[in-house]
């Protein structure tokens, strides 16, 4: 009996649960109803109404003949909404005009914490009664279901006529008393009957079996031991009722636990329904099936937002990013195409980008899917499609402002160079008209260390990039330089092995004034009176973690050194190389360069200063 009761609870829990009132769209909501209805065979109505049960949103009836019995338990849907629990009514008694006797059932609906509605159905008393038919019990043996107001809602013998009757006295007497066991009662045809029954803890309905009391009255005055049989018999029976409704109390236990597991689903689905709803773009899945045609299991309504198309209401095969190519540029939605083909066969991520013609304008869309494959070989994208039009314009303002800086950058660096070009020729004129040769050098090495700075700000405003130095390339323009300066050097040969490493400003400055002041001072005075033979070798290269920058010569040496150690005596140019080493945060050593004789000075910087021609930044 609990089992049946709780089976029929759940399908209207079931339907409690629908998606449609969460959206109040009741039109669609009755459509779902309806079809309960007509799976359920012994149902005679579904009712949705307010919480207090009186006004109605949703009422729909079986083609039974009469109008429906009233319910005489008027309190049930506020105990539904107060509790939050089913409800199971007592019989709904007909009178003589109307139709068959019945009982309704309820149930609280609840969103979000709160009960919103009670949905209700009206089942057939014969459900219940088709219960105790099944059971077999012994000829003349009679079994009744009696609901909490002692009315006989099913029968085993004669239905028809006591179903709805209220039940004898002295078996209402036995159950008020609710001592249980075994006793001797009146029935319904007038007789005696040895009788036992059991109540549902949760329904307070009850089962009543009963045994003609010939049967046991006979054997009786014979054996006491018949007696004790007959009623161990019955309350055997009712034992047997007893643990089928235990039985059921698990089940519908399992049943309300199955319950809250699809409500949860059912709150995910209708969160990500919202997701999608508010989502400024498409959320779809795409499949394209082995024999070649394409179906989007989901596919959200945001397709209208990126180019005015809609899907199709009964099918959700419209076909969204193929739409999307349709209405993009030509030369967009062939590249289009030819990039969902590619990721079909690869199974890469799809990732593209076009732009569709509007009445207002350009706009560019952006598609971003993961693609895989399914166990029956079809190919399916998740992913989405955004209005990227706005993120488009922002990248183009960005790109022209950048360019706008890079000009002015480049101009900056181009005004320092002529700068320091204009202090370099002033320099020049003014050497020139001194007359003592001294004073007039040290005004050379003086424009000759400008002269460095200013090609370092002409390799960068000639350079496609304002950040990176090419050290290489400058050692060598600023090796050809120095020869040139020192024309007792034409004749030593320059071999530079300067590898194409890039660093920044900061970095290139203070090297490159390093190097001037070494390569010049091996020109200047390693090879006095150009000495034939004279070589000086430039070399920049990767040392492990550390860039070493060598200048060597075989020359006579312009001052005497122990190996390792600088210049016991050091003049103004070694004073600024030793700054400019501390400055980079570098190490410098000095060292005879042997076998040839001359001077080797080494210069180790920090690796993570500069990087390769094809590193990024």
């Amino acid at each position: 009996m609990d089992r049946k009761i709780a089976t029929e609870i759940a399908a209207l829990e079931t339907l409690a649960i629908s998606a449609s009132l969460d959206r109040g769209d009741f039109a669609t909501f009755e459509i779902e109803a309806n079809r309960v209805l007509e799976r359920q065979p012994t149902w005679m109505t579904i009712r949705l109404t307010d919480t207090l049960g009186k006004r109605r949103v949703v009422s729909l009836d079986h083609s039974h003949p009469g109008p429906l019995p009233a319910s005489p338990d008027s309190d049930e849907a506020e105990l539904a909404a107060l509790t939050g629990k089913p409800t199971v009514s007592g019989l709904l008694r007909p009178s003589p005009e109307e139709r068959e006797p019945a009982v309704m059932l309820r149930v609280p609906v609840e969103r979000d914490g709160e009960i919103r509605y009670t949905l209700s159905a009206v089942v057939r008393a014969i459900a219940f009664g088709q219960l105790l038919r099944e059971q077999p019990l012994p000829q003349g043996w009679v079994a009744s279901i009696i609901d909490q107001n002692r009315l006989i809602v099913g029968r085993t013998t004669i239905e028809d006529e006591f179903v709805g009757t209220p039940v004898t006295p002295s078996l209402a007497a036995e159950m008020e008393r609710g001592t249980g066991g075994t006793f001797f009662a009146g029935s319904k045809e007038g007789e005696r009957r040895y009788s036992a029954f059991l109540a549902s803890p949760q329904t307070r309905w009850a089962v009543v079996v009963g045994a003609p009391a010939v049967m046991v009255e006979a054997p009786m005055r014979r054996t006491q031991n018949v007696v004790l049989g007959g009623g161990v018999l019955a309350l055997l029976i009712a034992a047997a009722l007893t643990a089928t409704m235990i039985a059921s109390i698990v089940r519908r236990q399992g049943a309300e636990r199955r319950l809250l597991h699809l409500e949860a689903d059912r709150t995910a689905a209708r969160r990500l329904a919202d997701v999608a709803a508010n989502f400024p773009g498409i959320i779809y899945r795409r499949v394209l099936h082995p024999d070649g045609h394409v179906s989007y299991p989901y596919l959200s309504d945001g397709i209208a937002t990126v180019c005015g198309v809609f899907p199709t209401a009964d099918t959700k095969t419209a076909c969204a990013l193929d739409d999307v190519a349709l209405h993009l540029l030509p030369e967009d939605g062939e590249r289009w195409r030819d990039t969902l083909l590619r990721s079909a066969d690869t199974l890469e991520p799809f990732v593209i980008e076009g732009r569709i013609d509007t009445s207002e304008g350009l706009r560019w869309v952006r598609s971003m899917a993961h693609t895989g494959r399914l166990e029956d070989g079809s190919v399916v994208w998740d992913g989405v499609v955004l209005d990227v039009t706005d993120l488009k314009a922002a990248q183009a303002r960005l790109a022209a402002s950048l360019a706008e800086k890079e000009t002015l950058l480049r101009e900056i660096h181009h005004r320092v160079k002529n700068n320091l070009q204009v202090i370099w020729s002033l320099i020049q004129l003014e050497a020139m008209q001194v007359s003592d040769p001294h004073g007039r050098e040290r005004l050379e090495v003086i424009g000759q260390r400008i002269s460095v700075l200013g090609r370092l700000h002409e390799q960068l405003y000639t350079s496609s990039d304002f950040d990176r130095i090419d050290v290489g390339l400058h050692l060598e323009r600023l090796a050809a330089s120095l020869r040139e300066l020192h024309i007792h050097a034409g004749s030593v040969v320059l071999d530079i092995d300067a590898r194409h490493l890039f660093c920044d400003l900061d970095t290139a400055i203070p090297l490159g004034l390093i190097a001037n002041e070494l390569i010049g001072n091996s020109l200047k005075h390693g090879f006095p009176d150009g000495k034939a033979g004279g070589r000086v070798c430039v070399r920049l290269h990767r040392v492990g973690d550390a860039v070493e920058l060598i200048v060597a010569d075989n020359g006579v040496g312009g001052f005497a050194v122990q190996e390792g150690e600088p210049p016991a005596v050091p003049g103004l140019g070694m004073r600024l190389i030793q700054a400019l080493v501390g400055q980079l945060h570098a190490a410098i050593r000095f060292d005879p360069a042997e076998p040839e004789g001359g001077t080797r000075a080494v210069v180790t910087l920090a690796g993570n200063r500069f990087m390769n021609a094809k590193q990024g930044h």
